[in-house]
């Protein structure tokens, strides 16, 4: 797999005055899914896209939206985004559920993918309960603690640990302070897929940070070297 396939840019951090030019920076690199956080200003102290914005950007380009809310209310949400076409996962953090099986019933009753987040604090142990009914599990890499988001390498046991207790059938993506420094340690503990907001979009010139990060691939035998000639 390549970078263009297992990386998720992170809409959020590109900039807000130009999403429709920083859209057009990621698939001209090739990405096939683009992340979008949705926050309520109350699970998290930040608010990011509402409906508006998110069936704006489904107007101006064809990729697969992969959906992260990041809200205390996540139904709410998500019977908004029934009608917004093309979204292929809903991410959501069960613990402001206290039935988040009747979440993943109505995402998946929509045709859509359902997956579980959970931040640094939020357990893991108590949601076997859930194997096999969730695609993926999101693992926040980071803490939203108003310092910049650093990479946190404690998250590293916990993606070692989602993945002795899921098995191999979960896809575990990583999301916080990734970049081309850690991203080996994060391919080393198991994880699946990658989301990178600043390390994509605060890029000068993406296509250059994409052929970096698919080198570190390369490196850990998941993509096979292009011949040319």
């Amino acid at each position: 797999m390549r970078a263009e396939e297992i990386v998720y840019p992170s809409i959020y951090s590109a900039d807000q005055l130009f999403l429709y030019d920083e859209l057009r920076r990621v698939e001209k690199a090739g990405y096939k899914i683009l992340h979008i956080d949705i926050q309520d200003g109350v699970f998290c102290s930040n608010l990011s896209f509402g409906m508006k914005v998110v069936k704006g950007l489904r107007k101006y380009t064809s990729m697969p939206f992969q959906v992260h809310l990041q809200v205390m209310d996540p139904m709410s949400y998500i019977y908004q985004l029934k009608d917004i076409p093309n979204i292929c996962e809903i991410i959501f953090h069960p613990s402001v559920e206290a039935y988040p099986g009747r979440v993943i019933n109505t995402i998946k009753d929509m045709g859509i993918e359902a997956g579980f987040a959970l931040t640094p604090t939020e357990p893991l142990e108590e949601l076997q309960y859930y194997k096999g009914r969730i695609k993926s599990m999101l693992l926040w890499t980071s803490e939203a603690d108003n310092r910049g988001a650093a990479f946190d390498i404690n998250s590293l046991q916990k993606i070692k640990r989602t993945r002795n207790l899921f098995g191999k059938d979960l896809l575990i993506y990583t999301d916080g302070g990734i970049n081309s420094q850690n991203l080996s340690l994060v391919l080393e503990a198991g994880a699946d897929g990658f989301v990178m907001g600043r390390e994509i979009f605060d890029s000068e010139d993406i296509l250059v940070k994409t052929e970096e990060l698919n080198e570190i691939f390369l490196r850990k035998s998941y993509i096979k070297p292009i011949r040319r000639g």
